[in-house]
């Protein structure tokens, strides 16, 4: 389908994906569509072509939601969490093994 016709057939409850100026995604759920084809999402209106309305440079746009696209933002999602929990890791509470350990599968991941 479309841009076009994913935006067109939009109803309220439909899943849709928030793609943002920093290319971040996010899953959220039509909340209204109006008669004149505005679609709102919580507190943001988007125009008739799936772009953020009232906004400045920074537009937001609509992807169509897909389960392959869902996967991916929940795993990116969670993939950051782990990221920001070990940037608060106190490392000096692990005792040298361990920390070899850790060093060792870090450098054994493939790097792409």
């Amino acid at each position: 389908m479309n841009k076009t016709e994913f935006i067109k057939n939009l109803k309220a409850g439909d899943m849709v994906i928030i793609r943002d100026y920093y290319n971040r995604m996010y899953i959220e759920s039509v909340t209204k569509v109006t008669p004149t084809g505005r679609i709102r999402i919580n507190n943001t209106t988007f125009d008739q072509d799936g772009i953020e309305r009232n906004s400045y440079w920074q537009k937001r746009h609509l992807v169509e939601y897909s389960e392959e696209l869902a996967i991916q933002i929940k795993e990116n999602d969670e993939k950051n969490e782990i990221i920001e929990e070990l940037k608060k890791t106190n490392w000096n509470q692990f005792k040298l093994k361990d920390l070899r350990n850790i060093k060792e599968i870090i450098n054994n991941v493939e790097w792409r």
